[in-house]
């Protein structure tokens, strides 16, 4: 586990694993988001989806994914 209280990333931890992190930024507010999800809806958007997998199948979904291989979304259903 590489976090400690409320979910704080432990430095010491990630460093000892040579784990590669990156930031994301520059995704936008909530607000954004919401206008783009409304905007998706009334234009009728549907996204494209490659592969559906079963949970118990989710490791090899997540090799597909990192394999490229993909030509749209890769679906793991959780329910």
């Amino acid at each position: 586990m590489l976090t400690g209280q409320q979910g704080e990333v432990n430095p010491a931890l990630v460093l000892g694993k040579a784990i590669e992190l990156e930031g994301v930024s520059g995704v936008g507010s909530r607000a954004m988001f919401d206008r783009m999800v409304r905007a998706i809806e009334v234009a009728g958007m549907t996204p494209v989806i490659d592969r559906t997998s079963e949970f118990d199948e989710a490791t090899e979904a997540y090799c597909y994914l990192e394999s490229g291989a993909h030509q749209g979304k890769v679906v793991v259903h959780i329910d």
